[in-house]
């Protein structure tokens, strides 16, 4: 993302009188469950097993059978449910309501057996309402206790993209035996988004399960996501590769109608372990469900603050089977990982200079100028800070970052990027430049400017610059490392496409630099901070990679972490692999 795009304007908080929570669950309410409830109750075949208002449409009442014109018999009636009924046998008609602490989703559903269905809903993030309309095919086959299905999904959504796809291939083979039985499998997929490629991830999964009479289960997966070895790698897509992301392993016992697992989830960004207990039901002959729910915790990794925070989940599943054949399914889910949204700080120093640099602020910038064109590498940079304090030298990372953005971006390899060249010799030119190379470009021009004053006769690779947002965060966040401020450089989304940015943190603030602009909130809450920014930005950010320098100038990939703005939006229009691995591949019992 260009430093030269035109800023947000900050917004002033609204109607302070009434609270955040409650305006957005009295419009969920009149937009959403409302209608969708009245529509499910008037026209669903349930409505008369569950709805005391229900009335049978005049048009369908039955013909008395003194009728001079009726030639039917029971027997013939029988006959013609029964055929009906094993045409519609694998239709299901219904709805599903998804929450979690970044918002809900809801929608009407229709499926056909294994081959896929559609679904057209809305979510709410917030403030922001995005009716859905969704397509899913997932053909399969399953023969001998070999199972090969795809898993796809196209849907059609009003956020920043406009297409967002699923795509996902299993393979899997199991057997059960008298006493005892087991499951294998692999699947690997991923999630493409267009126009602004705000939802991209390509993930693997492996895993293994193996139970005793169908009452003891034990099973594990190993997890990993594509990713870059390093931040300003990411520019480039042949430097991708399958990186470890975790190792899930649980216990599950299915006594009769009920159930207990007990689970742990390994993950290098947030792992998360619990129980959930369940249960079968039946409402009346023809109603059936399911309900279950589970508390635990999750774990940010040490290395991104190491916040435990409480964790729920709850899941309810209804299912009415009436005399046409047709299947009615109704399910609802919430889950809660972590705290919800914070009143973000921001400090925007770059134009509009919604807040000017102080004179003590601007002070330290040129003195860093200075001791940047007078050092020969960065080690003797950081050397001139000695004795700085944090705020001093959080304002030099400040400058640093937007110094590069305006004299070192790499205009070509963005416009590259951006026309979907991705292997380009611009691209790979910076994805393969070092700190140290991006330093001593910035080093070189800030010379040039100080020694000429003018752009006149400067070298071509002076004026064609080395770094776009990877490479310009990465070394901020390697400055700040280097300081002794703990920081990282990660993906997040823009209006305009995919970004990324460097994070801070210290005893007293989590912190974003982007091209200078800072974004400051609580300490020990960059996951917090990542939502609040794409709130801000008004481009949520879904899926992250985080990247963590040491001090050496190694990098180190840390993990991809989908945020709860990224569960919302992936249970609603596309696949969680890592659940399909579980309930379809291993034959977990569960909801």
């Amino acid at each position: 993302m260009k430093f030269r795009e035109e800023k947000e304007i900050l917004k002033g908080e609204k109607n302070k009188e009434e609270g955040k929570t409650r305006k957005f669950f009295k419009k969920l309410a009149r937009h959403a469950l409302i209608p969708v409830a009245a529509a499910m109750l008037t026209f669903s075949p349930v409505a008369k097993d569950i709805n005391p208002f229900y009335s049978k449409p005049a048009l369908a009442e039955e013909v008395p059978t003194g009728s001079t014109g009726s030639t039917s018999t029971a027997g013939n009636t029988n006959t013609a449910k029964a055929d009906n009924a094993n045409r519609l046998k694998d239709l299901a008609l219904g709805g599903k309501l998804i929450g979690n602490e970044a918002g809900v989703s809801i929608a009407a559903t229709m499926n056909y057996g294994m081959w896929g269905g559609a679904d057209i809903g809305v979510m709410m993030f917030g403030e922001r309402e995005s009716p859905y309309f969704v397509l899913s095919l997932t053909p399969g086959l399953e023969k001998k206790g070999v199972k090969f299905r795809y898993f796809g999904k196209l849907a059609f959504v009003q956020l920043n993209s406009w297409i967002y796809t699923s795509h996902s291939l299993s393979l899997g083979y199991g057997k059960q035996f008298k006493n005892w039985g087991f499951n294998l499998g692999v699947i690997a997929g991923g999630a493409l988004s267009y126009p602004t490629y705000d939802n991209i991830y390509f993930n693997m999964a492996g895993g293994v399960s193996f139970n005793i009479k169908e009452t003891l289960y034990l099973y594990a997966l190993a997890k990993s996501y594509f990713a870059a070895g390093n931040a300003m790698r990411t520019a480039y897509v042949g430097y991708y590769g399958p990186k470890f992301q975790g190792v899930e392993a649980g216990i599950l016992v299915k006594i009769k109608e009920l159930t207990g697992k007990v689970y742990w989830d390994h993950d290098v960004v947030q792992s998360k372990g619990g129980l959930i207990l369940g249960t079968q039901f039946n409402i009346t002959k023809k109603i059936k469900g399911g309900i279950s729910g589970g508390i635990g915790v999750t774990h940010m990794t040490e290395e991104l603050g190491g916040r435990t925070n409480f964790m729920a989940q709850a899941f309810l599943n209804l299912i009415y089977v009436g005399d046409s054949g047709i299947t009615q399914s109704y399910k609802a889910s919430y889950e809660r990982y972590q705290k919800g949204g914070i009143p973000l700080q921001t400090d925007i120093n770059s134009p509009p200079q919604l807040s000017p640099l102080s004179s003590q602020e601007r002070a330290w910038e040129n003195e860093a100028k200075q001791n940047l064109i007078e050092s020969g590498n960065m080690d003797e940079f950081v050397s001139t800070n000695s004795g700085a304090s944090k705020e001093e030298i959080i304002t030099n990372a400040r400058w640093l970052s937007r110094s590069l953005a305006e004299v070192a971006y790499a205009n070509n390899a963005e416009s590259a990027l951006m026309q979907l060249k991705f292997f380009d010799p611009s691209v790979k030119y910076i994805a393969n430049a070092s700190h140290e190379e991006i330093l001593d470009f910035l080093r070189k021009y800030l010379e040039w400017q100080q020694t000429h004053g003018s752009y006149e006769g400067m070298p071509d690779y002076l004026l064609n610059g080395i770094a776009v947002c990877a490479g310009i965060h990465s070394l901020t966040a390697m400055y700040l490392i280097k300081n002794g401020i703990g920081a990282a450089a990660f993906s997040v989304n823009a209006p305009q496409g995919p970004h990324v940015v460097a994070g801070y943190w210290t005893e007293n603030e989590t912190g974003i630099i982007d091209y200078g602009d800072k974004f400051v909130g609580p300490a020990n809450s960059l996951d917090e901070v990542i939502r609040a920014y794409g709130e801000f930005r008004g481009a949520p950010t879904y899926v992250t990679q985080i990247f963590i320098p040491k001090k050496d100038d190694s990098w180190n990939y840390v993990g991809t972490w989908i945020t709860p703005e990224g569960r919302l939006l992936n249970n609603s229009l596309g696949f969680d692999n890592f659940h399909l691995m579980r309930a379809y591949l291993l034959g977990i019992p569960g909801f």
